[in-house]
Parts: C-alpha cells; sequence; structure tokens
C-alpha cells in the first residue's frame, strides 16, 4: 500500500512511546504526529469512499473527517495501539497490544479504539474504491445506545459520543471505579483534541471573582440569528468570549455576599488543542418541536490565529469542512471536505469522491470545522493536565446545584413517573457560564425536566 511505501510504519518505537493505555503522549511525540510523515503527499493520495447503509452520512462524514486528522491517522498507522502495549508497560493487564484488529485486543465486547485504527488503515490504503463501515455501523448502539441503524442522527453528538467510546476504552483498567480527573485528561483523545476552558464570574455587588478551569474537546459556538448574512469565524468567536450578564433567574450565588448577586461572566481559552473542533450551533432545540435550522452562510478562513486568555496567539490551519444540507438535524444529508497529505481538497460525499477548489470549500454551509496547529506551537511546558491542576484564583466558589445520582438514570423506576423526564444537560450548564442555548447530548449528564405527571 502506498501508505507504508511513504514510511508511516518507520520509526514506530519514536512515534508512539505510550507503554500503556491512559499515559499522555510526550509532547516530542504529538510534534511529530501533527505532520504527515515525509513522502506522503508525493505516495498517499485521497482514501476510499464510503457506502452509505441507511441513513449514515452523519457517520461517514465524522470518520472521514478523522481519518484525514493527522495525528490520529499518524498514531494508528505507526502502530499506536501496539506500540502502547510494548516496553515497560506491556506487564499491566490493562496495556493494548493489539495491531488494530479488535478481536485481538483482547477485549470481550467490541473495542472502538481498534475498530478506528483498522478503518482508518483500511481507508487511507483503499484508493479509488468504496467500502462500507459495517464494523462501526453495526455497533452503532454500542457507541451511542439511544441512536438507530437506519435513523438519520446529528454528527456533532456521534462524534462526542465515538469520543466517549475511546475513553472508555483507554481508561478500561479502571471499569467498577471512579477515575481520576486527571488520568482522563491523558488519553490519545485529549492529546489531541483537549483543550482548556476559563470561566471568570465576577460578582456585581462586592466585586469577588471566582475562575474555574474546565475541559473540553470541541467549541459550540452561537450563530448570530438576526443577521441575514450570518457573519463571520471571527464574529462567532468575539460572542462566545464576550462578558454574559447573570440576571433574574440565572443570578450568581456569591459566598461573599451569601446570596444571589447580579453578575457578569466570561469565557476564555486558557490552553489550546493541537486540534481545535469548532461546531456552529445551527440547530434551534424545543421541547415541543423538532429542531430548526439556522441557515445562515458564516463565512470562515483557511487560517486564522486563536488568542489565549494571556494574549498568546496559536496559527491554526483548516483541514476538513462538515456540512448539513437540509431542514433540520433529523432530516436532511451530511458530507464533509477534507484535505489530503498532498494539499488538495476534496468532496467526501458518502462513496463518491471528486478534487474540488478551495473556493468552492469556502462556499460551503458549514456545521463543524476543523483546525490544526503548527508543531512548534505544541508548548512542552504547559499541557492539559497542569493547567487544570493550577490553583484557582478565587474568592468564594459559586453556588452548584446537587445533580441526580447515576442509579435514577432512564430506565430507572423514578424515570418512568414523569413525561419526557430526561434531558440533555447543556455543556454550558457544566461550565457554568450560564448560556441557555441547548447543546447536543452527551451521555454522561442528564438533569430531570419538571414536567406534568402521567
Amino acid at each position: 500500500p502506498v501508505w507504508k511505501e511513504a514510511g508511516l510504519r518507520v520509526g514506530k518505537a519514536k512515534l508512539c512511546r505510550t507503554v500503556q493505555l491512559g499515559k499522555m503522549l510526550e509532547r516530542e511525540d504529538l510534534r511529530r504526529l501533527l505532520e504527515w510523515p515525509e513522502g506522503s503527499a508525493e505516495h498517499g493520495s485521497i482514501g476510499a469512499g464510503l457506502c452509505n447503509a441507511g441513513n449514515t452520512c452523519f457517520l461517514n462524514a465524522v470518520l472521514q473527517c478523522l481519518t484525514y486528522t493527522p495525528p490520529l491517522a499518524n498514531y494508528f498507522l505507526s502502530g499506536g495501539p501496539a506500540a502502547a502495549g510494548s516496553g515497560a508497560g506491556s506487564n499491566n493487564r490493562s496495556a493494548h497490544t493489539c495491531m488494530g484488529a479488535h478481536d485481538k485486543c483482547g477485549h470481550p465486547s467490541f473495542c472502538m479504539l481498534c475498530t478506528l485504527s483498522e478503518h482508518i488503515h483500511r481507508a487511507l490504503n483503499s484508493h479509488g474504491e468504496v467500502f462500507t463501515p459495517n464494523a462501526i455501523a453495526n455497533n452503532l448502539r454500542k457507541i451511542a445506545p439511544h441512536f438507530r441503524l437506519g435513523r438519520q442522527e446529528d454528527s456533532h453528538e456521534f462524534l462526542r459520543y465515538l469520543f466517549d467510546a475511546l475513553q472508555q476504552r483507554f481508561l478500561s483498567r479502571y471499569e467498577g471505579t471512579m477515575v481520576p480527573q486527571q488520568e482522563e485528561l491523558t488519553t490519545l483523545v485529549y492529546s489531541i483534541f483537549g483543550g482548556a476552558l476559563l470561566s471568570t464570574v465576577t460578582c456585581r455587588e462586592c466585586g469577588a471573582k471566582s475562575r474555574t478551569r474546565e475541559p473540553f474537546l470541541d467549541l459550540s459556538l452561537d450563530i448570530d440569528f438576526d443577521d441575514a448574512h450570518g457573519g463571520t469565524l471571527a464574529d462567532a468567536l468575539q460572542r462566545f468570549r464576550s462578558s454574559e450578564i447573570l440576571d433574574n433567574k440565572n443570578k450568581y450565588w456569591c459566598s461573599r455576599c451569601s446570596k444571589y448577586a447580579l453578575a457578569c461572566k466570561a469565557l476564555s481559552v486558557e490552553c489550546a488543542p493541537p486540534v481545535l473542533t469548532l461546531h456552529l450551533k445551527r440547530f434551534l432545540y424545543s421541547r415541543r418541536s423538532a429542531s430548526v435550522k439556522i441557515t445562515q452562510q458564516i463565512s470562515f478562513p483557511l487560517d486564522f490565529n486563536f488568542t489565549l486568555d494571556n494574549g498568546t496567539e496559536i496559527p491554526y490551519s483548516l483541514y476538513a469542512v462538515l456540512v448539513h444540507r437540509g431542514p433540520s438535524s433529523r432530516n436532511g444529508h451530511y458530507y464533509c471536505f477534507v484535505k489530503s497529505p498532498s494539499g488538495d481538497w476534496y468532496w467526501m460525499n458518502d462513496s463518491s469522491v471528486r478534487a474540488v477548489t478551495v473556493e468552492t470549500v469556502q462556499k460551503q454551509e458549514a456545521y463543524m470545522l476543523f483546525y490544526i496547529t503548527q508543531p512548534q506551537f505544541v508548548n512542552t511546558s504547559t499541557t492539559l493536565p497542569t493547567v487544570l491542576r493550577a490553583v484557582p484564583e478565587s474568592s468564594p466558589a459559586p453556588h452548584t446545584p446537587k445533580r441526580r445520582p447515576l442509579d435514577t438514570l432512564p430506565g430507572s423506576p423514578l424515570a418512568k413517573r414523569v413525561r419526557l423526564d430526561w434531558a440533555p444537560l447543556p455543556q454550558n450548564e457544566l461550565l457554568g457560564h450560564g448560556r441557555k442555548t441547548q447543546v447536543p447530548r452527551h451521555p454522561l449528564h442528564y438533569r430531570r425536566r419538571k414536567t406534568a405527571k402521567l
């Protein structure tokens, strides 16, 4: 295969020195993984198209974007899972020792890590071919329990569930026990896609400040519904960073004032990820009706500088665009545009693969944008766990409402007493920045809706 000729398997031990799952990629290794290996531009062309197995375009589009994510593809193509099970950590029972075939990793059931590795190998080594990703489609409910094969699902939601499935496999040695947060942040997923948000809440009455740090895997950006032209990506990022007044029902609990008080809240990015995933909130959700799509065009650049909380600018380059066409999240079609190792852009529309111009890519109604930074901007000292371990500079922390225990999740007797009593806890609520917009469901966080009894 052309990828093997390009030397992607050379230096396997150097590229992947992780000796067991749960150990973060060393920064020098990550820097090497951020770029396609030398020779791949000449030898490696675009890979295979993916057959639609019945409303699986949402799945196909996400898989194609991940396949052409350089650090993820390079990790698997360099024998990452195998290298993770070799060396000093090979005696650890949690070590992953397979080469991408999930029936060899020793896991008794479906393994997302091995299946994705096998898929990326096959896709990149099958130029001009088409195949159906049955290994993933047939195990869709093991990735996202409420997804159904043959039903249209949301691509962003699927991506988050896929990340969760990878996380569970990386942290399988903690099965049945509490996973330390620092361990969660040292997996391959967070090494590539993970960053840190800084949420600052300032009480308007006494001036007390509370700074909270939270990890993220993608940023969800609001679209200006009233702007007929849609605006730009820079505008959406500015709205994300803009201050928000917490008043009325959203008032902030100030421990210094000992009451709910008017407050100002602002978000910023303290630690930027090597791969920045931006999700544009094109769907408005309500309890009584289906989602409504925001169709405004958002212009996005091929290259831009992302500003961190301390003023540092990190350059990013676009390598994939995921597009949705249709009236709502449950109706329509997903496809994507990806940048090959040679720098050419291709339209990946299920089984159809076609070369396109950069101008065509920038005219798309983007739903998700994937950007990658340059190797020299991967900080060697400030890692995600280091940032999140920092002692917050704060006055007394804000009041946090109690969450329901896991034994009251859907399916329990308690859940049967109310109608539609389970709704996703919005990511913005987890981060504590009080935004009212809903985000797609997250598998680990739920809350009860106050609805009428049956």
